[in-house]
């Protein structure tokens, strides 16, 4: 996080229900954020907006895919119509997504050509989760420190079970993030080979869940305990891509 280019009064005014209630994860890359609705009203006395209502902001934003997680509420058409990508990978409130769902959402943001628009109903738990996932494969955060950080620029992010689950799949994340990483860098040495020999991404068993186990009971949830953490880095050691789009000056400005 660059204090000098961070835009506080924007992360003030878009996280509030009435402005849109959303908040960026990864700069330039995800935007989580609550389910819209069919129509903009008034709901048992709180906010809530129509597809509409996001588009102005998202298209200076540089979003170009919208995936919702919930139950449908309102017409996809309505963002694919104004030219976003929209994907719909439902799972149960609460709930921790299936591994083929999480393999869905990690190919669906991979491929995409802009930012990453995320909701399920409040654009906490199950949004949270999954964006937790990506961070570990592509920059090798712990679970624990993915989802401090979720936690940092979306209070209130990633509940109950979902914290266990995402212990369990960050070996998987890991080896997933190191072949591919593997993968890019033999392309990038011999750029005209068609086949290789390293083991695809994608091509992993899902661990066994850890026997280790989280207490959140009394938990600071920005102090979690990590976990393997002798297999974990320290932020000088994160991917110069994640260092470089936390403290560049070319933010837009944009809030977390």
């Amino acid at each position: 996080l660059n204090f000098e280019t961070f835009n506080l009064d924007e992360y003030e005014y878009y996280e509030k229900v009435e402005n849109g209630d959303l908040s960026w994860i990864i700069p330039k890359k995800f935007i989580a954020f609550s389910g819209p609705h069919s129509q903009s009203m008034l709901d048992h006395g709180y906010p809530v907006h129509s597809p509409e209502y996001y588009l102005p902001y998202f298209r200076k934003a540089g979003v170009s895919t919208v995936i919702r997680l919930n139950k449908k509420i309102y017409d996809a058409s309505r963002f694919t119509d104004a030219g976003f990508q929209h994907y719909d990978l439902f799972f149960p409130d609460g709930g921790v997504p299936p591994d083929s769902i999480m393999r869905q959402f990690l190919d669906i943001c991979e491929k995409s050509p802009g930012a990453i628009a995320v909701h399920c109903k409040a654009g906490l738990g199950r949004t949270g989760t999954l964006i937790a996932c990506y961070m570990m494969k592509h920059f090798r955060f712990s679970a624990a420190e993915a989802i401090a950080w979720v936690r940092i620029c979306r209070p209130g992010s990633i509940i109950g079970r979902q914290q266990n689950w995402l212990a369990d799949r960050q070996a998987w994340c890991w080896t997933e993030g190191d072949l591919l990483r593997q993968a890019k860098s033999q392309q990038e040495k011999s750029p005209l080979l068609t086949t290789s020999v390293f083991i695809a991404p994608g091509s992993v068993t899902m661990p066994e869940k850890t026997t280790s186990k989280w207490n959140y009971e009394h938990a600071n949830p920005t102090y979690l305990p990590i976990v393997n953490d002798q297999n974990s880095s320290s932020p000088s050691a994160w991917p110069a891509e994640f260092r470089t789009s936390m403290n560049s000056g070319t933010t837009d400005n944009h809030c977390w």
